[in-house]
C-alpha cells in the first residue's frame, strides 16, 4: 500500500506510458506499455513491452511510434503482461504525463477483460483519485511552449532518447516531473493529489467558459 502522508518525493513513483493504435480508449488498443519506476529522480527498474492489439495497425499511428503489426505480431497480449505490471507499480505512487489519456486506454483494456473496477490496492484501482500528472504542473507553472511532452522537456534541459516509444517518454516524464518538483513543493501524496485534482477541474471550468456563448468570457481570448 502506499502511504498518502509520507512526502510524495519520497516515495518510488512508477511512471506509465502506452502506445496505441489512435486516440479513442474505446475503439483503439494498446500496442506497447511501459513502467519505469524511480526513486529520488532516478530509475531503478523498468518494465516495457510491445502488445499485440488483435487489430491492424493504422498507418497513421505507426508513422508517430514506428511500432508495425510485424513488431507486434508475436507479442503477448494486455492480459499477459498484466500481473508484471501491478508488480512493477506497486507501492508506487503513479505517475503519467496526460495521465487521463493512458489511465484512460488501460482501464479500457481493463474493462474488456470484465474488470471494470480495475484492480484492488494497485495503481489500476479505479478507487485511485489521480495518477501524478507532470503536464498539470507544467501548465499551472506555465514555461512549456505547449503541451506536448517534447517541448517541455526541451524548455527544462530533458533529452528524450526515443521520443514516442513507451520506456523513453515514461522515463522522460519522470524526469520531467522531478526537475519542477522544487515548483510543485513540498507537500503529502495526498496534498499533492488534491491541489492537482483542483488544477484540472480549474482548467477545466475555464474552458468550459471559453466555449460557453452565454458566458461573459466566452469571447475573451485565452
Amino acid at each position: 500500500m502506499i502511504d498518502h502522508f509520507a512526502l510524495w518525493t519520497d516515495l518510488d513513483w512508477a511512471v506509465i506510458d502506452v502506445e496505441t493504435t489512435g486516440l479513442s480508449p474505446q475503439s483503439c488498443r494498446v500496442v506497447e506499455v511501459a513502467v519505469v519506476r524511480m526513486r529520488q529522480g532516478k530509475v531503478i527498474e523498468t518494465f516495457c513491452s510491445l502488445l499485440n492489439p488483435g487489430c491492424p495497425i493504422p498507418y497513421d499511428a505507426s508513422r508517430i511510434h514506428g511500432i508495425t503489426d510485424g513488431d507486434v505480431a508475436s507479442a503477448p497480449r494486455f492480459v499477459d503482461v498484466l500481473g508484471r505490471l501491478c508488480e512493477f507499480t506497486k507501492a508506487a505512487v503513479p505517475v503519467a504525463y496526460n495521465e487521463s489519456f493512458d489511465r484512460g486506454f488501460l482501464n479500457a483494456e481493463l474493462a474488456r477483460l470484465n474488470m471494470d473496477g480495475g484492480i484492488p490496492s494497485s495503481a489500476f484501482s479505479v478507487e485511485w483519485p489521480a495518477w501524478l500528472d507532470p503536464l498539470t504542473w507544467v501548465r499551472h507553472i506555465g514555461r512549456a511552449p505547449s503541451n506536448r511532452l517534447a517541448d517541455a522537456c526541451a524548455r527544462w534541459d530533458i533529452k528524450i532518447q526515443n521520443a514516442h516509444r513507451a520506456e523513453s517518454d515514461a522515463e522522460a516524464a519522470g524526469a520531467l516531473l522531478w526537475k519542477i518538483g522544487s515548483d510543485i513543493g513540498h507537500s503529502t501524496v495526498s496534498e499533492v493529489l488534491r491541489r492537482q485534482t483542483r488544477l484540472t477541474s480549474a482548467r477545466g471550468e475555464h474552458a468550459a467558459g471559453r466555449q460557453d456563448p452565454a458566458s461573459p468570457r466566452s469571447n475573451t481570448r485565452p
